[in-house]
């Protein structure tokens, strides 16, 4: 038991449910142990229930008693006694470890297997880091020591959930206020709470515990979209670099010119890209309404009801408007909303004049921010969670298309076809037959291939229809 999990493909649904919602304010804390995006599912399966399964809600009125009988935690007998008595409730069987604040977590109730420890601490605040009381570190330790993987840390009323082989263990957990889970009207956080911390979740078979598949379905939560985001890169740069061509309006464009809209396509999507993170870890202050009315997850609202007919019409640069302001307040900071100045060139006009002198129509740029915002999985489109995706992934992105560089067909129509492997692009004059299943692209579209027209054969071209810290610190 406890081995290390292996993922598993992930695969999406045919039919697409529209759902916008983001993970609300919750009395579960997640620092990274498992992604936002399974977590979220967790939620809106514990909403969507209609009947929450009787071992759930019996060892919540079970733990309210507890709660009720305990009276204030203010010594540490008491303390363990209540947390022993939560985790019986739990379906956790348990014992004291000898010389050590601490209780053994076993696989049942014949004792046999120790599949976990528990530190209990006396101290409300069970997130310290000073010398001798960084709590993690010491519950980390001991789990290390006792070759064990899972451990929970808790003064009674806080409950985290820790990983001993986490890439940064004494950072990375899953944080319950019962206190306040216990109290609250609904079922949701406790039910989260109780696939987490129960006797199921620690119990397993010879390979894994029930938590290590939870953590194996939120790795595919997080490839899924890695691979949605990997999939869309080129789709979202031929939408830009087809935006920035209608806007240069020239017959015929250069190398020079072509290298230029290729590399300003490039530094938007990473200011996109960047604002997405930024929002996504609180970096920008998405709490305050005045920033949420001016902030990226409203633009891209704004352009999937575009894309999807709902909204206004595609012909002006209302969103190229906002976008652009935007990104001025992160270069230049706005002191009302308590936005430093971010210290780097990508928002610089000074540094970009291009993108100061340039803009894109919202026909262009709706899609590139609904296909960055949203996507499909499990059969419903919901905004992406940029807090699962790490800093270096979202600078991989687009290392693929780096061998390539930027064409338009300019002075007739071109047909693109795959052979051995490899994706060419003929003049439509040289190509001969164009055999069925092969695409003509019209003059004024894009795509990226080498100097020759060719490509690996991984490569597309695309019409768009429309139907850590704060920043600056």
């Amino acid at each position: 038991m406890n081995r290390p999990h292996q993922s598993s493909r992930h695969e999406l649904d045919d039919d697409v449910v529209l759902s916008t919602s983001r993970p609300g304010d919750t009395f579960v804390d997640n620092r990274q142990l498992f992604s936002e995006a399974y977590l979220g599912a967790l939620r809106r399966s514990a909403d969507s229930a209609e009947i929450l399964d009787a071992a759930v809600a019996a060892c919540r009125r079970t733990m309210r008693d507890w709660q009720s009988s305990s009276g204030p935690l203010t010594d540490q007998a008491t303390r363990h006694a209540y947390v022993g008595r939560c985790l019986s409730a739990l379906g956790v069987p348990s014992s004291p470890r000898r010389a050590s604040e601490g209780l053994l977590l076993y696989a049942d109730q014949t004792r046999a297997e120790v599949v976990g420890l528990c530190l209990v601490v006396d101290d409300v605040d069970i997130g310290r880091t000073g010398q001798g009381k960084h709590y993690q570190a010491i519950l980390v330790r001991e789990l290390r020591r006792a070759g064990l993987i899972w451990g929970i840390l808790t003064n009674g009323a806080h409950w985290r959930l820790c990983r001993a082989t986490a890439p940064a263990p004494y950072e990375v957990y899953l944080q319950a206020d019962v206190d306040a889970i216990l109290d609250a009207p609904g079922l949701t956080d406790f039910s989260i709470f109780y696939s987490l911390f129960s006797g199921d979740a620690f119990s397993g078979d010879a390979d894994a515990t029930t938590l290590d598949r939870h953590l194996e379905a939120s790795d595919l939560h997080i490839e899924a979209v890695q691979r949605y985001l990997r999939r869309s890169v080129e789709q979202v740069l031929s939408s830009l670099c087809r935006g920035f061509v209608v806007s240069e309006g020239h017959r015929a464009y250069d190398r020079k010119m072509l290298d230029e809209i290729y590399r300003n396509a490039i530094y938007l999507l990473y200011r996109i890209l960047f604002i997405s993170y930024a929002e996504a870890r609180d970096l920008l202050p998405t709490g305050d309404p005045r920033y949420r009315a001016k902030g990226l997850a409203s633009l891209a609202e704004d352009a999937r009801l575009l894309v999807t007919g709902e909204g206004g019409g595609a012909s002006s640069y209302a969103l190229w408007s906002r976008l652009d302001a935007l990104c001025e307040i992160v270069d230049r900071g706005e002191p009302t909303l308590e936005i430093a100045a971010y210290n780097g060139g990508l928002f610089s006009d000074e540094e970009k004049p291009y993108l100061d002198q340039h803009r894109i129509a919202d026909v262009y740029l709706a899609p590139v921010l609904s296909t960055l915002g949203y996507m499909e999985e499990r059969g419903e489109v919901r905004a992406i969670d940029y807090r699962d995706l790490s800093v270096r992934h979202l600078g991989t992105l687009y290392e693929g298309l780096l061998e390539y560089r930027l064409h338009v067909v300019d002075k007739e129509q071109v047909v693109a076809r795959e052979r051995d492997g490899r994706r060419t692009y003929t003049p439509l004059s040289a190509a001969g037959h164009v055999a069925k299943g092969e695409t003509v692209l019209a003059i004024g579209q894009v795509y990226f291939a080498d100097d020759r027209g060719e490509r690996k054969g991984t490569g597309s071209y695309y019409t768009p229809e429309v139907s850590y810290r704060k920043v600056g610190d």
